[in-house]
């Protein structure tokens, strides 16, 4: 009796916490979900200057700040490769953090000789990354093949939305990059039928899905979102207020925060700025920063298929 009575006491005093964290996982989503479309509304207002160069200016200035406040959710990756623990590696920890580096910086020189290759590669990195976090925070879906396509379908719209406007200033970023050939031209002029396509995926897999209603909500402020907000800050508010906020909040309960030396952390973040004053000394700002953050992305995402596989 004295066993089940402390069992029952055990289970009241649980069922206060788990409300209460339900409570602030619900709040926290209707934030964010009102955040992105003020976001989006504002930032489309601002950018509606009669001056073409200060359309674009304010478009970056609102894009950069997204992107970084979206960019802490790789921070957690130092310590996931603090806690790596595999095999041959177990007693050098060193390995794991030399190999990331080499990512980056591997990642970093081949946009710098190889842009064609390595943006389109950057792509399809990222739509496979992105698809795979957001399939992870889809698991009130019952049918995985609703969760498999209102994923891919969120990122296609994300990246088409992005690229819709051949004029946008994140196309003149890409062309910059890739050159202006017939093929990324073509692919340009079909950006706006496959965000057409994506949106209507999306809509019809919100009412045919069996998911949450926090999904709904939060699939339809995005939504709303990506219509209004200029071309590039579309993407900034995914990566910001979607990608960035899922994996932290997926990484930060399944990563050990205190094991980490000060040092080690230290030696990394000036490993990193040390190659992007080297990168922007050979080719300039913006190639600069393009290079190194298609190189922190190639090791961030390898990190991350990594350790979702095991391997």
């Amino acid at each position: 009796m004295r066993g089940g009575a402390s069992a029952s006491n055990r289970l009241i005093t649980a069922a206060p916490q788990r409300i209460k964290l339900h409570y602030f996982s619900q709040a926290r989503n209707l934030t964010l979900s009102l955040g992105v479309v003020l976001i989006s509304i504002i930032s489309r207002l601002l950018a509606s200057n009669p001056s073409h160069h200060m359309h674009d200016r304010i478009e970056l200035i609102i894009s950069i700040v997204l992107i970084s406040f979206g960019s802490i959710h790789g921070s957690l990756d130092i310590f996931k490769l603090r806690n790596i623990n595999y095999g041959i590696i177990r007693n050098n920890k060193a390995t794991p953090i030399a190999a990331y580096l080499a990512l980056v910086f591997l990642g970093a020189t081949s946009l710098i000789f190889s842009p064609q290759i390595s943006t389109l590669l950057f792509i399809l990195l990222s739509l496979a990354h992105f698809s795979i976090v957001e399939f992870t925070k889809k698991r009130d879906a019952t049918n995985s093949r609703y969760r498999v396509l209102g994923s891919i379908a969120m990122v296609f719209a994300v990246f088409a939305v992005t690229f819709r406007s051949y004029s946008s200033i994140s196309s003149a970023f890409l062309l910059r990059l890739v050159g202006d050939g017939p093929l990324v031209t073509t692919l340009l002029g079909w950006t706006s039928y496959l965000a057409i396509a994506s949106f209507a995926v999306l809509v019809v897999v919100a009412f045919v899905a069996s998911g949450s209603l926090r999904d709904f909500v939060d699939d339809l402020s995005l939504v709303i979102a990506l219509m209004v907000a200029p071309s590039l800050v579309a993407f900034a508010l995914y990566y910001c207020f979607r990608h960035g906020v899922d994996q932290w909040v997926m990484d930060r309960g399944a990563t050990d925060l205190v094991s980490v030396d000060t040092r080690v952390l230290l030696k990394v973040l000036m490993a990193t700025v040390v190659l992007l004053l080297a990168t922007i000394f050979m080719v300039g700002p913006l190639i600069a920063f393009v290079a190194l953050g298609f190189g922190l992305t190639l090791a961030h995402v390898a990190l991350d298929f990594g350790l979702r596989l095991g391997l």
